[in-house]
């Protein structure tokens, strides 16, 4: 739950420095890289269950780019348009982690 509330609350600040941004007349959205980690746990019993391919969670992170595409403008109107809203989240894969459950 805690970590719920800081993500939230960094989002919010984010946003909030990029509608400030936005007014000084910058030319494009306002990117913010988020460097991202991926843990993948799997068995320990020798099947690898849970496993997922690099390519597989490469895939995922591309999908949390397009997800987090959609912008709130700010005047309030979500929207696709990172142009209009001035801000652009960037989840910037840093490396893939492999956690054996119960290690």
């Amino acid at each position: 739950m805690l970590q719920r509330v800081e993500f939230r609350a960094a989002a919010y600040r984010a946003k909030e420095a990029a509608r400030v941004a936005s007014g000084s007349g910058q030319e494009g959205p306002k990117v913010y890289t988020i460097p991202t980690y991926v843990y993948n746990v799997v068995s320990n019993d020798g099947t690898e269950r849970g496993y997922v391919s690099d390519a597989g969670l490469k895939a995922q992170v591309d999908e949390m780019n397009k997800a987090y595409a959609t912008a709130v403008t700010p005047d309030g109107v979500e929207g696709k348009s990172g142009e209009r809203a001035g801000i652009r989240w960037d989840f910037d894969l840093q490396g893939i982690v492999r956690i054996k459950a119960g290690d």
